[in-house]
Parts: structure tokens; sequence; C-alpha cells
């Protein structure tokens, strides 16, 4: 007994759609074994950004992890950079000797217009070109800052 051109048609659709979904599933296997990997690395370097900012800042007053950051800003090429080293300065505030001074001014974060301003002016104060890189950065001062101690 013969196929029909219609029979055939449809052997040949069903064949190509269990070949696709094949294919999609291996495309999604490796895709998420790429993800994982990428998650890894980044996992990895936030843990070396981490023990480096504590290794700088242990034993040292606060200024010098703020200036240590704006150096490193001036470095930095794009926003995973400008992250990187938000987090740097964070952590190095966080094992610095916090002066009193530190904090005196600051605004919770949860206060926007006065973060907004605050910002704005620390930024004009270092004569920072880019005042929403340099906000994004002293934002580090204001999370400290916020943090029960």
């Amino acid at each position: 007994m013969s196929m029909s051109t219609g029979q055939k048609v449809a052997i040949g659709v069903g064949v190509g759609c269990v070949a696709l979904l094949l294919l999609a599933g291996v495309g999604a296997l490796v895709l998420g074994m790429m993800a994982n990997d990428a998650i890894d690395d980044l996992r990895e370097q936030g843990q070396e950004v981490q023990a480096q900012a504590e290794a700088y800042g242990q034993g040292r007053p606060h200024t010098d992890c703020v200036n240590e950051a704006f150096r490193r800003q001036a470095d930095c090429d794009g926003v995973m950079c400008d992250a990187t080293n938000g987090a740097w300065l964070t952590r190095c505030l966080e094992v610095s000797q916090q002066g009193p001074e530190m904090c005196r001014g600051v605004p919770p974060p949860t206060e926007i217009m006065l973060s907004a301003n605050w910002r704005v002016a620390e930024c004009r104060a270092r004569g920072a070109v880019d005042t929403n890189r340099c906000g994004n950065l002293i934002a580090s001062i204001q999370t400290v800052c916020s943090r029960p101690r």
C-alpha cells in the first residue's frame, strides 16, 4: 500500500518537529551551562573584589577608601566596572576606621530628594564631571552609614 502525498507531508512535518524539539532542548542545555559558568565567574570576581577591599581598607581611615574609589572610577569604562567599584568602596568602608565625620550630614538612602541633593553637592565638591556616575559611587557611603553599628 502506497502513501499519499498528504501522509508523506504529515510524516515529514512530524519528523521535522521532533528534530526541532531535540535541537531546542540541546540549545537550552548549552545555554544553561554557559549561564552557570557566567554566574560562577561573577561570584568569584565578587569574592576577589571583596578580599581586595578588605585588604586595602583594614586599618586605614575611611577617607583613603573614598579617595581610592574615586581614583579607580577614573579608570572605569562601563557599568560593570562602576558597579564593581561601588561594591569595593562599600566593603572598604565597612572595614576601615570610620571617623565620626564619615556619616555626618549623610542622608539615609530612603530619603530620595535629600539623597539626590546630597549626592550632587558631594560630587560637585569633588569636581566630578559626571554626577550620575559619581552619585552612584558615593551611594556606598550612604549604604554604610545607614546600617546599624
